[in-house]
């Protein structure tokens, strides 16, 4: 594997039944995929938490009765 950081490329190998294939990945590009991911988690999280709030809710609802 090379890794460039102040040329802002990237290059992964992989080893898929004695195949190689060689791709780069500019840093640029790295980043926004982490960032895009990191934000699609975190909205993940928010609406996993709202559902999860809502049927608690919806239990202790049903519980008083």
């Amino acid at each position: 594997m090379l890794w460039v950081w102040r040329n802002k490329y990237y290059q992964f190998t992989y080893t898929i039944e004695d195949k190689t294939m060689d791709s780069y990945i500019f840093f640029d590009d790295a980043l926004r995929i982490l960032v895009n991911a990191f934000l699609a988690s975190a909205i993940l999280l928010v609406a996993a938490s709202g559902i999860g709030l809502a049927v608690i809710e919806s239990i202790e609802k049903a519980s008083d009765r």
